[in-house]
């Protein structure tokens, strides 16, 4: 007697729809149960900005659409393992400017997220070659969208996520993990490995010509050593490279192709990283690397070897180990073929990848500070005979130091200790004196120094207005705190303030080529300034009581 259950069914109107429910067995699970973990973490103990209902939103867009075309093409209700993994990868990476981590409901850019979910989960089905999806779902749609909202209006995950501490560690413990059990059930370490090494070398090369990007978790310019190592052990690019890259469906099937692929993938990511200067534009070249190469796998897979045969083996294809004919003839033939293939396309990335890593490099290697520190030229009118200072800024002598405090944020990757408080501190109290000083001299290229837009805006002006008097101060500081003020929203650089304390001293000067003292005026002071590094220094950028120059706007 058959005593086999009968496959659950559904009657929906006249029509029996047959219900096959998850396999625990399939790697996609695998794969989903590592992102939720870490969506759980983002939500407790990684503080992503995320809401629930905008995740939900899209792993309910991606499993709405692969239910109905499960049942209108076969007549089934299947459990849609390969869309509520495209939805959480969307979500995982995909950021809306202004949603704050605890506002669990937000439906801020839920249309976002929807339109992005959709887009992914039909290029699985409309994006075709040789009857497989050409792209990974969840990276074309994101990278559509990074490229067509801009940085305005959309953000990618960060980087890197948090200060090392009970969260990171756990984080990268379940990536690494289920990572390489992952990897190892699909076969895909060789992939990873030749991704990974290929990736730290080219960085390597691209991080020693002095390459720089902003990012709004970093205070001051993310550069050379410090730019390679947050990039090679960044947590979003692990989870690129162990559970994106990966893809069964739209990675090579042969070996040797697939370390090709991997390689090929981490030297297009670098050349296109090159000219980049933002967080933003570096993740989006990451992200569109893989939809590029991507693109080319059916050229790769015609190029080297199939799965399978002897030469889709790396020892035979260099010339080690290959088996040898029962007439004693190697087939060299067909060997010799694959090896001219290999070289030509490993030549064709290499050759490619210097040439645009050298040109496009260049620029970050010479400028030593980002645009957004870069100050503005000194109008023609103004400027005198002095030149921009060649040596180390002039220093303010003389007063005692303020006795200096720390109060930070928590949402801020790089910690500001007492002693970088203090050199923050030393060096306003010598942007102060020195713009005193250039005020007095009528010296708006002095000025241009030791303050940044928009108050060496508003600095210049007051030099180089023609008309009524000049006011000159000096600062006599008894305390002073920094704060990291919380990150807004974008590539833009975190804030730090400066909370002053003591007594000033004004002093008025007729503005003349003798200047004349007027008149002197102390009073207490307590004012809050803000403040960016440039060029090895901390440069005012802001005053916090004055609406003009309340904020420095650094958005890129």
């Amino acid at each position: 007697m058959d005593t086999q259950r009968p496959p659950a069914a559904l009657r929906l109107r006249a029509r029996r729809y047959r219900f096959v429910g998850p396999d625990l067995l399939d790697p996609r699970l695998h794969v989903a149960l590592v992102v939720v973990t870490l969506q759980v973490l983002g939500q407790t103990f990684l503080h992503f900005d995320i809401s629930i209902a905008q995740i939900l939103v899209a792993v309910a867009t991606c499993a709405v659409i692969e239910c109905t075309i499960t049942l209108r093409r076969e007549h089934l209700i299947a459990w849609p393992s390969s869309a509520l993994l495209t939805g959480n990868g969307v979500a995982f990476v995909l950021r809306i400017p202004g949603t704050r981590h605890g506002d669990w409901w937000s439906l801020r850019g839920g249309w976002i997220f929807a339109a992005v979910a959709a887009i992914s989960l039909l290029s699985k089905y409309l994006i075709r070659v040789d009857g497989r999806p050409l792209f990974n779902p969840s990276n074309f749609g994101l990278v559509v969208c990074f490229l067509v909202l801009g940085s305005r209006r959309v953000d990618p995950l960060d980087f890197w996520w948090v200060r090392p501490g009970v969260g990171l560690t756990l984080a990268l413990t379940v990536i690494i993990v289920g990572g390489v059990l992952l990897a190892w059930r699909v076969k895909m370490l060789g992939l990873i490995a030749s991704f990974w090494t290929t990736y730290a070398a080219a960085l390597g090369v691209l991080a020693l010509r002095g390459h720089c990007i902003t990012a709004r978790w970093h205070i001051g310019p993310v550069c050379d050593g410090y730019f390679w190592w947050i990039l090679v052990t960044s947590p979003e690019v692990l989870v690129f490279a162990f559970f994106m890259i990966t893809d069964p469906k739209t990675a090579p099937r042969g070996r040797i192709a697939r370390r090709v692929y991997g390689a090929t993938i981490a030297l297009v990511f670098v050349a296109l990283a090159a000219p980049q200067r933002t967080e933003f534009a570096t993740k989006v070249a990451l992200l569109g690397a893989l939809g590029l190469v991507c693109a080319a796998r059916p050229l790769l897979e015609r190029l080297l070897p199939e799965a399978g045969p002897e030469a889709d083996r790396f020892g035979t294809l260099v010339g080690f180990g290959e088996r040898v004919r029962d007439d004693g003839h190697r087939k060299s033939r067909s060997i010799a073929a694959a090896r001219l293939r290999l070289v030509a396309v490993v030549a064709v990335a290499v050759v490619a990848y210097t040439a645009i890593v050298v040109g496009a490099g260049t620029p970050a290697a010479t400028s030593g500070v980002t645009p957004v520190a870069a100050a503005p030229a000194v109008p023609a009118h103004c400027a005198d005979t002095a030149t921009i200072p060649t040596q180390p800024r002039p220093l303010a002598t003389g007063a005692a130091p303020p006795t200096v405090n720390v109060r930070d944020a928590i949402d801020v990757a790089t910690r500001i200790g007492l002693r970088e408080a203090t050199q923050i501190v030393r060096d306003v109290t010598n942007d102060l004196a020195i713009a005193a000083v250039a005020i007095e001299h009528r010296d708006a290229v002095l000025a241009s120094s030791v303050a940044r837009f928009p108050w060496l805006d508003n600095l210049i002006s007051t030099i180089c207005s023609a008309t009524g008097p000049l006011v000159a101060a000096t600062y006599h500081l008894t305390a002073a705190t920094v704060i990291v003020a919380k990150r807004t929203t974008g590539q833009v650089f975190p804030e730090i303030d400066v909370e002053l304390r003591g007594v000033v001293h004004e002093t008025t000067f007729t503005r003349s080529n003798t200047p004349r003292r007027l008149a002197d005026h102390a009073r207490r002071y307590l004012n809050t300034l803000v403040v960016t590094k440039a060029g090895g220094h901390w440069l005012i950028c802001g005053n916090r009581s004055d609406p003009r120059t309340a904020a420095c706007v650094t958005t890129t």
